[in-house]
């Protein structure tokens, strides 16, 4: 910093420029940034990263390695791409003594188009690294025809 005196008094005024460590952003995955005059940083609490650039993923790309670090059945977020742009989503990982298999359920009663295409890009993501995958489709109705039958 320099000091700017002024004549006449006994003080002097400080001017530094601040650097904005915030503009753009250096976090990534929706974490948060904030700063000081020193330093930037990433508040990456719910974004599924962590890192100083909330770079790392928090959650395992699969099942299968949640089963490797000895967890047994139950809901996990998988993050099926790692640091890439996909969002972690909630599976179940049905961990059998022979296979693993991971389940990804959604009970929408409303079309979010938004929703729609990260999604999406979540079940191809999940699809293209899976060694076989199958689809259940379950139709609830209550006086209503599937497709225009009676």
């Amino acid at each position: 910093m320099n000091p700017t005196c002024l004549k006449g008094l006994n003080q002097c005024l400080f001017s530094a420029s601040l650097s904005l460590r915030c503009s753009p952003s250096r976090c990534e995955h929706g974490g948060r940034c904030s700063q000081s005059w020193a330093v930037f940083h990433c508040n990456c609490s719910d974004s599924g990263y962590s890192g100083a650039t909330c770079h790392s993923p928090v959650f395992e790309q699969s099942c299968e390695a949640y089963k490797h670090n000895g967890n047994t059945s139950g809901h996990f977020y998988i993050d099926v791409d790692g640091s890439g742009p996909i969002k972690p989503q909630l599976v179940y990982c049905n961990m059998t003594e022979e296979n693993t298999w991971m389940l990804i359920q959604h009970k929408q009663q409303r079309a979010d188009q938004s929703a729609a295409v990260s999604r999406e890009e979540q079940l191809l993501a999940a699809i293209s690294q899976s060694e076989y995958c199958e689809q259940d489709l379950s139709y609830h109705c209550r006086k209503s025809r599937l497709l225009n039958t009676p």
